[in-house]
């Protein structure tokens, strides 16, 4: 059974705040607020459609979506699909609506770009020529939501994203009933010291092994082989030469002091 949004406002109201007579009617109310924005702002899988062929208007530069699909309310276009005849059909790139206000439209010929004007309106680069030519929509829809029983509406996103709307509800909720603190509450980060300690360092970079400026003080250094054989009293190797090949060369005395004439220093 799909999950209502009834059912959310009813988790909220019933299993979080336990006042149910208090505040079921905030959290319905809450529940549609967050399901509408969060439903018109992601192209959900539940929510998208394909329109049939669209006829444009020959010299026409503009597109009356409302008028043309009629049974949606559009929240957003994914892709538009222009057909010139069976052989010629390509998909219209879409452009910012302020580089139209400079491009010198032409009478007629082959759109290649689009932009999306208002809400319910959508213009071409260049005014089609045919009225022979179909475009083919690609977009997701708004929710419709009954005005008179908010709450029997079935959710149209996915089952992982019922606790987002269960969490967004509940902050809507405590706004109504202006406990400010608890809804602040719910997106304050933790106070907890964020400073770097002797122990531990944050990354600059997560993911990646951190530098050895960022390590430094967290691990201990490596042992040096040439201190540890200065303190034993013995000559520094290079860890690339080989002990065993190193052949023994004869020792040098040093000179020894010459006497002055005289016989004294």
């Amino acid at each position: 059974m799909a999950t209502t949004l009834g059912d959310i406002a009813s988790t909220v109201a019933n299993d979080i705040l336990v006042r149910p007579d208090e505040t079921i009617g905030f959290a319905i109310k809450a529940a549609t607020m967050a399901y509408r924005t969060i439903a018109n702002k992601v192209p959900f899988p539940e929510l998208l459609v394909r329109s049939d062929e669209i006829a444009v208007t020959q010299d026409s530069q503009t597109l009356n979506l409302t008028t043309n699909l009629s049974d949606y309310e559009v929240a957003g276009i994914i892709s538009l699909r222009y057909k010139v005849s069976a052989t010629e059909v390509f998909r219209l790139t879409r452009d910012d609506a302020r580089n139209h206000e400079w491009y010198t439209c032409q009478t007629s010929g082959t759109p290649r770009l689009y932009a999306r004007v208002d809400q319910d309106t959508i213009e071409f680069d260049v005014a089609p020529s045919s009225s022979a030519h179909t475009i083919r929509a690609y977009f997701w829809r708004k929710p419709v939501i009954s005005v008179t029983d908010p709450a029997s509406h079935e959710l149209l996103i996915p089952v992982e994203w019922e606790e987002l709307l269960i969490w967004e509800t509940l902050y809507r909720t405590y706004h109504f009933l202006q406990s400010f603190d608890k809804a602040g509450a719910l997106i304050m980060p933790a106070m907890l010291p964020d400073g770097p300690s002797v122990r531990k360092r944050h990354s600059k970079e997560m993911g990646i092994i951190p530098g050895a400026e960022e390590m430094e003080g967290e691990l201990p250094a490596e042992e040096d082989p040439a201190a540890s054989d200065a303190a034993m009293g013995e000559p520094a190797m290079d860890p690339e030469i080989d002990a065993s090949a190193v052949e023994d060369e004869p020792t040098q005395e040093a000179p020894k002091a010459k006497m002055p004439k005289g016989g004294r220093i």
